[in-house]
């Protein structure tokens, strides 16, 4: 997100058509970097960056870049300035309408300034990478994310930056499941290759509203949380001034999304909240902002919005259809150096991953080692099944002798045309695993399951269920829904260490047994 936009866009955060929500808020600040103040900021171009951050160089990787965007537009003459400005050939876009939205420069300088942003850091990160020009589209709509998605993986996208989002407290409130709508389709865009970066938010913990919040769709599992920090040439601290309430990084637990095991090291999540953000950070503090070019003009500018495409640009460089990477990136900490200073209210910067910085800023060519000799994932395997209201009942199974890393990913579909999908995957010998998770169905569902002996983890999102019956077996289980309603629930976790977690859910009739 960008910094500095008065009121909501359209006078409110969501309304309904066709159950997407129209585009939460997008935070822009803008700083033009007068020649009497430039002494008192540090101002990065986004090469200078890059090789602050070690970005590797003569990679010949050839990912296509896309951007989410919901407003604004952008020139051809800026961009081309941009490219003077940092001795890169000339930046080529194309454009594609998700709902009949077009790209319109030249009627809000926020949404101009957030759409400059993305595209000319993106290019210049993937430029500086691998000294080639990058193919970008720009995917406009009127707050379509889960279409977006969709448009990205049938664009042959490898990278979608999102530099839009607003807290979960707004989310619930005025559209209520759709999160658990837009993370399902992320997990299917993942599925298919695409790896995506949003930024977390630059109203610090507060994330703009009362209490502590996180924003979404950084908050998504399978969505790359992008936080802040305010880097100089001498050091580096977490973005925000320590109040909640003011300007810094977004950052904290969700209260939708249930605790990540793929988090490895993360710190615990306060009582009824889950899945952490970020999950990495880089510059964003306005005042050791990177310099863009906007109507014409050289602009220092800041926001998280400025980290989620520096990433976009850097992982396009790196391979095509990498997919779901954070889980590679949170088993390699080494590869990000640790942010241990700085608070953004609620939460303070640590030894180790916090909810400030993630894992901290990235050692480029120590991230490219992880990927440099990453095949690209089977597509999953997909099967259609069309649920009307005679069938409405699903039965799982899992096998303790399945110790592959591959899994197969069962696609649903209600008669309504709304997608259900269920994963299953299994661990390394020794310590089998069944992973299922279903999200997205619109009909009331009755869930039968039996995964056997091992490690389990089942979650449900966004689901009306009339019966919810799981006999998970011995080993460490894990069983959580997000946005459900439930009639009655019935889960045997069997012996081992259980865990058992119900966000924002209702349950009738519960009857879990083997969990603390």
């Amino acid at each position: 997100m960008l910094l500095l936009l008065a009121g909501l866009l359209g006078g409110s955060l969501f309304s309904f058509e066709v159950a997407q929500a129209s585009p939460p808020n997008s935070h822009p600040y803008v700083r033009y970097p007068h020649a009497q103040q430039r002494e008192s900021y540090t101002a990065w171009s986004v090469p200078n960056l890059c090789k602050a951050y070690s970005f590797p160089t003569k990679v010949s990787a050839s990912g296509v870049i896309g951007i989410l965007e919901f407003g604004g537009g952008w020139l051809q003459s800026d961009l081309n300035a941009f490219s003077k400005l940092n001795g890169m050939p000339t930046i080529s876009v194309s454009n594609v309408s998700i709902d009949g939205t077009q790209n319109s420069p030249g009627w809000n300088y926020d949404e101009d300034a957030e759409v400059a942003l993305d595209i000319q850091c993106a290019a210049a990160a993937y430029y500086y990478a691998t000294g080639t020009m990058p193919k970008i589209i720009v995917f406009f709509s009127q707050g379509d994310f889960i279409n977006t998605f969709k448009a990205a993986v049938a664009n042959n996208c490898d990278v979608l930056s999102i530099s839009w989002g607003a807290d979960e407290k707004s989310w619930q409130s005025e559209a209520p499941g759709y999160a658990a709508q837009v993370e399902a389709a992320a997990q299917a865009a993942t599925a298919a290759g695409l790896a995506i970066f949003a930024a977390s938010g630059d109203n610090s913990s507060s994330d703009g509203d009362y209490g502590t919040n996180v924003d979404c769709p950084a908050s998504c599992p399978h969505i790359v949380g992008c936080g802040g920090t305010s880097k100089t040439t001498s050091s580096e601290v977490v973005w925000g001034d320590g109040r909640a309430t003011d300007l810094g990084t977004g950052g904290g637990f969700s209260a939708i999304f249930p605790v990540q095991s793929f988090q490895i090291g993360a710190p615990s999540a306060p009582k009824g909240l889950g899945r952490m953000v970020p999950d990495v950070a880089a510059d964003a503090d306005p005042n050791t902002g990177i310099i863009i070019v906007l109507d014409g003009y050289e602009v220092l500018i800041g926001g998280t919005s400025a980290v989620a495409p520096l990433y976009s640009g850097l992982f396009a460089a790196l391979g095509k259809k990498l997919g779901f990477v954070t889980p590679t990136l949170w088993k390699a900490p080494t590869a990000f150096a640790d942010i241990t200073s700085g608070s953004n209210g609620t939460y303070k910067a640590a030894v180790g991953p916090d909810p400030c910085s993630g894992l901290g800023v990235p050692r480029g060519t120590a991230v490219v080692t992880l990927f440099a000799k990453t095949a690209p994932p089977p597509p999953p395997n997909l099967v259609a099944i069309n649920y009307n209201t005679s069938s409405k009942t699903l039965t799982l199974t899992g096998d303790t002798n399945n110790n592959t890393k591959s899994g197969t990913q069962l696609l649903l579909q209600s008669s309504a045309g709304t997608n259900l999908t269920l994963s299953t995957n299994s661990g390394t010998a020794g310590s089998p695993t069944t992973s299922a998770t279903i999200s997205g169905f619109s009909g009331n569902l009755t869930i039968v399951g039996n995964l056997s002996d091992g490690n389990d983890v089942v979650s449900f999102a966004g689901l009306p269920l009339t019966t919810i019956t799981l006999e998970l077996g011995n080993g460490n289980d894990t069983a959580s829904m997000t946005l459900c309603t439930v009639g009655t629930c019935t889960i045997d976790g069997g012996a081992g260490t259980n865990v058992f977690v119900a966000t924002s859910t209702k349950i009738t009739t519960n009857k879990n047994t083997n969990f603390p």
